[in-house]
């Protein structure tokens, strides 16, 4: 049982997909902190922007991108859509339900919420 759970957290990470709309690329993993500390760093490394200017971009401190960088901290959703979009990436989530009973409700939800939004 251990090892399909391991088999799919690395499966997880292999899923990527190129969106056809916009020739954009997403790469689906498992919601987990050092796996998110460790995009945000290499993502931060690979836009050549150092501690200091993400954090004058997010309006915080060096040491609070280090320690989120190191899973030190902990992350609401908030930051973590404004971190990402300093990085100039997008995050959305993916939600695996048991029935479609509440697929469809959660669709409805969703629906419901932006029409009210608009």
């Amino acid at each position: 049982m251990e090892n399909s759970k391991k088999n799919n957290k690395t499966s997880d990470l292999n899923k990527e997909e190129k969106e056809k709309d916009n020739e954009s690329y997403s790469l689906e993993i498992p919601l987990e902190k050092s796996i998110i500390s460790k995009i945000i760093k290499t993502l931060r490394n690979l836009k050549n922007y150092s501690q200091t200017r993400l954090g004058r971009i997010l309006g915080v401190q060096k040491t609070q991108i280090s320690k989120l960088e190191k899973g030190e901290s902990n992350i609401t959703i908030g930051t973590l859509f404004k971190v990402f979009a300093a990085l100039k990436a997008k995050v959305s989530f993916k939600i695996k339900l048991e029935n479609t009973k509440e697929l469809e409700v959660l669709k409805k939800v969703i629906k419901e919420e932006k029409i009210a939004s608009d």
